[in-house]
């Protein structure tokens, strides 16, 4: 019947931000890997709940539109990065979004086309690659995330006329 979807919907929305908040407050950092463990464990039971007793189940819809909230939230660190660049390391807001810009979309073209040749290459060996090659560039790409906001502000390469800090190359990975 549907007719009580939009309150369940509004207290998933709601059970997700108080989570969120209370791992934060356990455990600074942690809130995202532990609720998209939970959102994969929700698809998990939707998916077999869906294939073993009713097709009707919204358990599998709700963990895939949370984890798309939260890739959503991934991109509020695109949109921090230039004032992280203008506090720590002190660069000029223009100089920042360019770094970011310019740096960023070379390293994203660079990555969309590595990583497709690559998943090409090897998923005709063995198709599941297909789902490897992404897994491997996030298993690639967190790390060298942290490393970008944790290395100290300090040396800077002079980029045509832009003073680029160097803990940028770990960033190009991350975007790469």
């Amino acid at each position: 019947d549907g007719k009580m979807r939009g309150l369940f919907t509004l207290l998933f929305g709601a059970g997700m931000v108080l989570f969120l908040r209370g791992a934060e407050a356990r455990e600074a950092g942690s809130g995202p890997g532990l609720l998209a463990r939970r959102l994969g464990w929700l698809a998990l039971f939707g998916l077999l709940h869906w294939a073993l007793l009713w097709r009707g189940d919204i358990l599998l819809p709700y963990a895939v539109a949370g984890l798309l909230m939260l890739g959503f939230a991934g991109y509020g660190i695109g949109v921090w990065t230039p004032s992280f660049l203008v506090r720590s390391h002190g660069m000029s807001l223009k100089d920042a979004g360019a770094v970011m810009g310019v740096l960023g979309g070379l390293a994203a073209v660079l990555g969309t086309l590595t990583s497709g040749w690559l998943c090409d290459r090897l998923a005709a060996r063995d198709p599941r690659w297909r789902i490897g090659v992404p897994i491997l560039g996030c298993a690639i790409a967190l790390p060298a995330g942290l490393l970008f906001y944790a290395l100290p502000a300090g040396g800077a390469w002079s980029l045509v006329g832009l003073q680029v800090p160097k803990p940028i190359v770990a960033y190009l990975v991350f975007g790469v």
